[in-house]
């Protein structure tokens, strides 16, 4: 979520709706994808933030629906396919393209 190139958790709506409830941004996305019934999987070697992640809240349809909007919104993407390892046997590069997987 808040991987390099993709800084998901900066975004002004998570950080609107954490504030309002009191949690960190992260809380809001990971409660987000388990209300949409996600299997998610945080990552962290932290055992704070490993404790902090699993602060799981009941968010509004609104709240919902302020997430859902943020892709359509920003106009951009959040995760890149481009990970340094070649998943699909292949030279072809997602980045070297304009708007790819848009």
């Amino acid at each position: 979520m808040g991987s390099w190139g993709a800084p998901l958790l900066k975004e002004k709506v998570l950080i609107d709706i954490a504030e309002k409830h009191g949690v960190s941004a992260a809380n809001v996305a990971i409660s987000w994808g388990i209300q949409r019934g996600t299997v998610l999987i945080p990552r962290s070697v932290k055992l704070e933030r490993i404790v902090s992640n699993s602060k799981i809240i009941t968010l509004s349809d609104e709240d919902m629906e302020r997430i859902n909007s943020i892709q359509k919104v920003t106009k951009k993407r959040l995760v890149s396919p481009d990970w340094g390892i070649d998943v699909f046997n292949t030279d072809y590069r997602f980045n070297a393209l304009p708007n790819a997987g848009q």
